[in-house]
C-alpha cells in the first residue's frame, strides 16, 4: 500500500504542471480551435477507486486554476487515507474488504468578465450501504484574484440581525418549503417549521452559494444557494437549491459589487456531455410536455459548433426512431448568458414530430457537429435531455369563403 502513495502523488503533480503549463496557450488559440474536454487525474488502488474532474472555466484564470485542482488533491488524498486505514483493519480482522470509491464533479454556474462561479460535487462510497454526497462553492474575484465569501458582496457583516441575512434566508425558506413539502408529503407549514428550525441564523446556514446568469448579459442575476442531502433533513429528501432574485437584496450590496448585478436569474436547465462539457437549455424542466410547434434555446460550448451547426433530435425515450431532427440555429445579436463556459447562444425551431402518444417520455439529444472524417473518428460529443410528449392541438378549421357576390 506504501508503494502506491509516492506513485499517485507523482501522477498528480505531473498532471498539474502539465495542465498549468498549456493553461496560457489554450487561454491564446484561436476560437476555431478545439478545446480539450476538462481536465481530469483519477488513481486506481487497492483501497480506492478516485477521481477529480475540473472544467473548462478552471481555466479562465491560473491562480482560480490552482486552487481547483489544490483543493481537489487534499479531498482526494483524505479519502485515500481513510480508505488505507479501514482497509488495515480489515486485513488484521480477517475481514472482507471492498474498494471504496471517491468523486469530485465540478459544475459551472457562472463565468463572466468579473467572477467564475462552480459547484462542485463530492461522492464517496465506503462498501457499506449508503452513498455519501456533499457540496462545496467556489466563486471567484477576477478582479481581486481570490475566493469571495457571501459576507464580501455585502455592505454589512452577515450576522443574524443583519437585514441582508434576514432576507436571504427568509426567500430561500419560501423557495425551499413547498419543494420539501411535496416531497416529504406534508404540509407546507410543516416544512416551514423545519427548515427555520434546521437553518442557523448567520451565514453559516447559506455557507454554499453560487452566482446566478442574468437575463442582462454580462450582469448576475441573483444568488443560489445549495443544500447536501442531509442538511435539511434525511439523506434521501436529495438537495435543495434556492435562487434569489438580485433585486431581492440589491441596495443592500456592497457598493463595488451593485453594478455587477441586474436583470433576473435566467431560467434554465444545466446539462453535461458525454465528455464533460456543459450546456444550458432555457425556460424548460427536466420531463416538461412539449409538442410542436415549438422553439428550443439554449447554450451549448464552442466546441459543438467547430465544424458546422450541432444537430437536435427528439426521439422515444426507449425508441430508436426519431421524431424530429433540426439544425441548431445562432442568431448573431444573441449573447451567452455566461452560464456556459465558451458558450454560444442557440435556437431551434420544431415545426413538427412524426405522430406520439400525449405523456410519451422523450430524450432530446444536441449532438456536436461532425466533422469530414467522422467515419473513422470516435462519436461526436453530445448532451441529452428528458421531455414528454404532450397533446398536439388539433389544426383549427378553415373558414368557408364567403360566397361570391352575384
Amino acid at each position: 500500500m506504501t508503494a502506491a502513495r509516492p506513485a499517485f502523488s507523482a501522477l498528480v503533480f505531473a498532471l498539474s504542471c502539465l495542465a498549468a503549463s498549456t493553461l496560457w496557450a489554450r487561454a491564446t488559440e484561436s476560437s476555431q480551435t478545439p478545446q480539450e474536454p476538462p481536465l481530469s487525474f483519477s488513481t486506481f488502488e487497492e483501497a480506492i477507486e478516485g477521481r477529480a474532474r475540473l472544467t473548462l472555466a478552471a481555466e479562465a484564470d491560473p491562480r482560480f486554476f490552482r486552487i481547483l485542482l489544490n483543493s481537489a488533491k487534499r479531498a482526494m488524498s483524505l479519502a485515500r487515507e481513510d480508505a488505507e486505514n479501514a482497509h488495515a483493519v480489515s486485513l488484521n480482522d480477517g475481514a472482507d474488504f471492498e474498494r471504496w470509491s471517491f468523486e469530485t464533479r465540478d459544475e459551472t454556474r457562472l463565468i463572466d468578465a468579473r467572477a467564475i462561479s462552480l459547484l462542485r460535487r463530492f461522492t464517496e462510497y465506503d462498501g457499506g450501504a449508503r452513498i455519501r454526497a456533499r457540496l462545496e462553492s467556489f466563486v471567484f474575484d477576477r478582479e481581486a484574484g481570490g475566493l469571495l465569501s457571501l459576507s464580501d458582496l455585502f455592505a454589512e457583516e452577515l450576522s443574524a440581525e443583519s437585514p441582508a441575512m434576514e432576507i436571504l434566508r427568509k426567500a430561500a425558506i419560501d423557495q425551499i418549503a413547498p419543494v420539501k413539502a411535496a416531497r416529504l408529503r406534508i404540509s407546507e407549514a410543516e416544512a416551514r417549521e423545519a427548515l427555520d428550525s434546521g437553518l442557523p441564523l448567520d451565514a453559516r446556514a447559506l455557507k454554499i452559494f453560487s452566482l446566478a446568469p442574468s437575463t442582462e448579459p454580462g450582469r448576475i442575476g441573483g444568488l443560489g444557494f445549495h443544500f447536501g442531502q442531509d442538511e435539511l433533513g434525511a439523506g434521501e429528501e436529495g438537495e435543495y437549491e434556492a435562487l434569489i432574485p438580485q433585486e431581492a437584496f440589491h441596495e443592500l450590496l456592497a457598493e463595488d459589487w451593485r453594478a455587477a448585478f441586474a436583470g433576473e436569474p435566467l431560467a434554465l436547465t444545466r446539462l453535461s456531455s458525454l465528455e464533460g462539457r456543459s450546456g444550458a437549455i432555457y425556460g424548460l424542466s427536466p420531463g416538461e410536455s412539449v409538442a410542436p410547434p415549438f422553439t428550443l434555446r439554449g447554450e451549448a460550448p464552442r466546441a459543438f459548433f467547430l465544424e458546422g451547426a450541432p444537430r437536435l433530435e427528439i426521439a422515444p425515450e426507449n425508441g430508436a426512431s426519431l421524431l424530429a431532427t433540426v439544425r441548431a440555429k445562432t442568431p448573431p445579436e444573441a449573447e451567452p448568458s455566461g452560464a456556459v463556459e465558451e458558450g454560444v447562444f442557440f435556437e431551434a425551431v420544431f415545426t413538427e414530430f412524426k405522430p406520439v402518444r400525449a405523456g410519451t417520455p422523450l430524450t432530446l439529444r444536441l449532438t456536436a457537429a461532425a466533422r469530414p472524417d467522422e467515419a473513422a473518428a470516435e462519436e461526436p460529443d453530445r448532451m441529452s435531455f428528458s421531455l414528454t410528449a404532450g397533446e398536439v392541438s388539433p389544426p383549427e378549421a378553415s373558414r368557408p369563403e364567403p360566397d361570391a357576390a352575384p
